[in-house]
């Protein structure tokens, strides 16, 4: 929950000191140069020293609980301003001040009761406008809580603060490049709003923009160098874009400054996570459950460390007590799957994809996810629906496009196969799987040259990659260079000895090999690999 601005009566003036000798009782309250204690001592003289007129009662009443709520006795201060609004019903400033604490509170009712009625009384009013815009962001009321923000900027286009609110509701619909346009006009009208950069910041890494946000946060903490809140943000960022020392060392930062700081702690994991440090994350999810028992992301988040220590069943719990937690949490749903998927229960895991999916319906990684268990039961066309979803959602993954190759060459479409991996090659050039998947579909299309050439960078790159040994095996061993399709071809079946097995029996089967023959079995399956490359390498099937 966000916390209402306050609406102060008279504007601050310099430093507060202790009380000055000869001020009298009412001065003394309304001076903004005077010390909180001092000011209500003197509020409080003065409505005890006779009779006032109603009007004069309210504005020491009211004062007086600016001093509490500055002091962080809301009660107080609570009590007082519904006094002054006894006295003077028709007293905006402190209905606005009075439903800033009831939003503090929770109590969103009360809260909108009092800015509506502060803006019945005038109608322009920026802090009722403004403080009644967080109202209804909060209950998700963005289109109003902007249409709020709007009129208060209108009203004093000048202050930075309605850009900042408008800002963080626009970021909360998701429409970030409008966002980051508002918190840009906040900083324009105020150099040093640590609070603005900090939220621009959070615009720019949900767009994606790591290094934008870094520097965003950068000025964020020249400003304000003990904000745990930036330290965590820069953090996310540097994990985000693979600086995770670097995150590492800001989560850390945050937490010394804020001991019980939840989201840190969890951040701190996911980063310890990435590095492979899965027992390190594990103590730090640990704690912030500890600190936030109701914390369905740390659960979440730590299900993961589980499922990478294979601790299946620690795993599922994780995310069970998410998904009770939150039952709306579509990720927890797509990462149970994922164990369910990994243990062999493929019809619970599709159930929990298909329950991840309707929850997020354009979720790439879900998506991606369920593509991989029809893929594994052979339901290919799903498979690439899926991934075509995938890609839509991240256009810029290569993972989705070598797997949707994969999807559509096990359907037979070999060509339109090598115009995914032709992506994926694009978006990543190592990507030694999608490099022998390509080989593959040329090879499928009786592409024997560009095939052996695919097979060729990855075995510069991996000697003994046994798929590819073996499939440029084929493609010399049919372009007649019988010896260089025997030399991949034993270094294949060294690299693969199961796989060496399962061929032994192919060519026994197809006549390469006698059952009965008497040479050393290592002998016997090279005379009839060399019998079965000379014949031209005939299909086995």
């Amino acid at each position: 929950m966000r916390a209402c601005a306050l609406v102060f009566a008279v504007l601050f003036a310099g430093a507060a000191m202790a009380a000055t000798p000869g001020l009298d009782d009412r001065t003394l309250c309304r001076d903004a140069s005077q010390a909180p204690d001092a000011r209500i001592t003197g509020c409080s003289r003065a409505l005890r020293s006779g009779d006032l007129a109603a009007s004069v009662r309210a504005a020491l009443t009211y004062n007086r609980g600016l001093m509490y709520l500055l002091r962080g006795d809301e009660g107080r201060a609570l009590k007082d301003f519904t006094i002054a609004l006894r006295m003077r019903p028709d007293f905006p400033d402190a209905l606005v001040n009075r439903g800033s604490i009831h939003h503090a509170r929770g109590a969103l009712d009360l809260a909108l009761a009092d800015f509506d009625r502060a803006l019945g009384i005038e109608p322009g009013h920026a802090g009722a406008l403004n403080n009644r815009g967080l109202v209804r962001q909060d209950v998700g009321d963005l289109v109003n809580a902007i249409a709020d923000f709007d009129a208060a900027i209108r009203q004093h286009p000048d202050d930075p603060v309605g850009y900042k609110n408008r800002g963080n509701a626009q970021r909360q619909r998701s429409a970030l490049r409008e966002a980051i346009a508002d918190f840009t006009a906040a900083i324009e009208r105020r150099a040093d709003y640590g609070e603005a950069y900090n939220n621009r910041g959070v615009a720019h890494h949900d767009l994606g923009a790591f290094d934008r946000a870094v520097a965003d946060f950068d000025r964020a903490l020249e400003l304000e160098p003990a904000d745990p809140a930036a330290l965590n943000n820069r953090g996310n960022s540097l994990r985000a874009r693979g600086d995770l020392d670097r995150a590492i060392a800001d989560f850390g930062a945050a937490i010394a400054l804020r001991p019980d700081f939840a989201a840190a702690y969890n951040n701190r994991a996911n980063a310890l996570r990435d590095k492979g440090l899965l027992k390190r994350a594990l103590a730090d999810y640990d704690r912030a459950l500890q600190l936030k028992p109701d914390y369905a992301v740390a659960y979440d988040n730590r299900g993961i460390a589980h499922y990478r220590l294979d601790q299946h069943e620690l795993a599922l719990a994780d995310y069970d007590r998410a998904i009770a937690l939150k039952p709306e949490f579509s990720d927890a749903y797509n990462n149970r799957a994922l164990v369910h998927q990994a243990t062999g229960r493929l019809d619970v895991a599709l159930a929990d994809y298909d329950r991840a999916i309707a929850l997020k319906p354009a979720d790439p990684i879900a998506h991606g996810n369920r593509a991989s268990l029809h893929f594994k039961t052979g339901d290919t066309d799903r498979a690439v629906a899926d991934l075509t979803v995938a890609i839509a959602g991240q256009p810029g993954n290569p993972a989705w496009w070598h797997n949707r190759g994969q999807a559509l060459l096990a359907s037979g479409r070999a060509a339109e196969a090598v115009a995914d991996f032709d992506r994926a090659l694009e978006l990543k050039p190592d990507h030694l799987a999608a490099r022998y998947a390509r080989g593959n579909a040329h090879r499928a299309l009786g592409r024997n040259e560009a095939a052996a050439q695919d097979y060729s960078v990855v075995i510069a790159r991996r000697p003994n990659h046994a798929g590819a040994r073996f499939n440029r095996a084929i493609i010399f061993a049919r372009l007649g260079r019988a010896d260089a399709a025997m030399t991949d071809m034993n270094v294949a079946l060294a690299a693969n000895p199961e796989a060496a097995k399962r061929f032994r029996g192919s060519l026994t089967a197809h006549g390469y090999l006698t059952k009965d023959s008497a040479a050393s079995e290592t002998d016997d399956i090279r005379a009839g690999v060399r019998a079965w490359i000379e014949a031209g390498a005939p299909s086995l099937r």
